[in-house]
This record gives structure tokens, C-alpha cells and sequence, in this order.
């Protein structure tokens, strides 16, 4: 039987780069699994036909997790499918890319912000619900950065979004773990996804 057989696994930000990976890793080990994106119902689709060959079960949802209403409607449709939950990797978020301290302003900072640490934090607060609501704990894995630690000119807004799921994911470990509910932090360096490496 495959390691994660009869486990039910969301992943956010599922249908690019490292999301696509770790979906990707979770189908193969015969998760069933929901998938969300943000902005490419052809790519996602692509996604699914892939994965469904290994996947006990692969759905689409799509939506901002930027927004509450995208985080209600996504937390919704797990709720409806699956009733409880399992596992969770929050991969979702926002990279501006360089930013000069005086472009910074308060849109570009809510903007941010709200994808990447309301996002993330109420992501976990809802997937943490579903497997109390399960009763046999799970696994919450977040994606930070290395730049939450050490950064480069121009990261400022990046780095203190990955700084606070650092944050986040420790307070969270305290408060999951009697119950069985493991909340992690990833930080990658530099992977050569897509959208970092230019065309040939």
C-alpha cells in the first residue's frame, strides 16, 4: 500500500513551481488530494490529468487566498469533501520581486501581507480545525524563505512576510502538538522553477 494512501492532503498554490512538486510527491504516494490555484484553470487542469494516474483522487479549487472570501470558500469546499483533513503544505504566496525602500507604500504592503501572512495564517487556523475535527492529528507544513534570516537590497516586505510565518509556525507547533497536529516551516534557497529562470 502506498505510503499515503486514504490520507486527505491540500496544497495551496499547487499548479506552478514548487507546489507542483510537492503535488506532484503526494500524488505518487496515493494521497487524495486538493489542489488550489490562483490564476491558470488550463495549467491546473494539465496538473490534475497528470496527477490522476497515481492520486487516489485529485480536485481543483480556485481562488485568492489573498481575500477572505477565498480562504472561506476553499476551507468550504475541503470541509464538503473531505470532512476532515490529514496533511497541508500553505505554499500559496505573493514574490514582488525587487522592491526599493521608497517605492514601498501601503497598498503594496496590504497587498502582500494579506497573501502572505493573513493568507497563511488563516489557512492554518482552518486546516488545524479540520483535523481536530478528524480527531487523529496531521501535518501542517509552511513554505518561508531563506531571506527570512538572510536577505539582499530590495526584500524588505518579502523577507518580513517569511520572517512572521516563521513566527507563526512556532506558536502554532506549541499550540498543535498535544493534539497530535505537527506545524512545520520549509525555507528554500533558490530553485530554478519557471518563473526564476528566463526564456532560452
Amino acid at each position: 500500500m502506498k505510503e499515503f494512501a486514504g490520507k486527505r492532503v491540500l496544497v495551496t498554490g499547487a499548479a506552478k513551481g514548487i507546489g507542483r512538486g510537492i503535488a506532484r510527491s503526494f500524488a505518487e504516494a496515493g494521497a487524495e488530494l486538493l489542489l488550489h490555484y490562483r490564476s491558470d484553470p488550463a495549467e491546473a487542469e494539465e496538473l490534475r490529468a497528470e496527477l490522476s494516474e497515481y492520486a487516489s483522487g485529485v480536485h481543483l479549487f480556485r481562488c485568492d487566498l489573498g481575500t477572505e472570501e477565498g480562504i472561506d470558500a476553499l476551507f468550504a469546499e475541503a470541509e464538503q469533501l473531505f470532512g476532515g483533513l490529514d496533511a497541508a503544505v500553505n505554499n500559496a504566496g505573493w514574490d514582488p520581486g525587487f522592491v526599493a525602500l521608497d517605492t514601498i507604500d501601503y497598498a503594496l504592503y496590504r497587498k502582500l501581507t494579506d497573501m502572505n501572512i493573513k493568507g497563511t495564517l488563516f489557512c492554518c487556523l482552518n486546516e488545524i480545525r479540520l483535523m481536530r475535527k478528524s480527531g487523529r492529528g496531521g501535518s501542517i507544513i509552511n513554505i518561508g524563505s531563506v531571506q527570512m534570516e538572510t536577505t539582499v537590497p530590495g526584500r524588505t516586505l518579502y523577507a518580513m512576510s517569511k520572517g512572521a510565518i516563521h513566527s507563526l509556525t512556532g506558536e502554532l507547533a506549541l499550540e498543535g502538538g498535544p493534539e497530535g497536529i505537527r506545524v512545520n516551516c520549509i525555507a528554500p534557497g533558490y530553485i530554478a522553477v519557471k518563473r526564476m529562470c528566463s526564456a532560452p
